[in-house]
């Protein structure tokens, strides 16, 4: 699957790696990066790269099937959706 990004983001997945697996200083990071030390402190400190986007990408799918007028009629299979999506993460 390949990974988009906002057409202003300065960091993508391989970044966000490298600045989690290195021992320099928050400063010496967004220095080499152009970003705010505040966004390094961030990703330094995360468990996770993708997760994020895999919950929001799922909760996108919920939220449509939720609307969708045929899921609305059936409460069951909702549940069952959330149930679903829920347990996924």
């Amino acid at each position: 699957m390949s990974q988009g990004y906002h057409t202003n983001a300065k960091t993508n997945l391989h970044s966000r790696e490298i600045i989690q697996q290195s021992s320099l200083t928050n400063a010496a990071l967004s220095k080499r990066f152009a970003i705010n030390e505040k966004t390094v402190s961030k990703w330094k400190n995360r468990d996770h790269l993708i997760l994020d986007r895999a919950i929001n990408g799922d909760l996108s799918i919920l939220k449509t099937a939720i609307r969708d007028d045929t899921l609305k009629k059936y409460l069951t299979d909702t549940l069952f959706l959330w149930v679903y999506f829920l347990t996924a993460i």
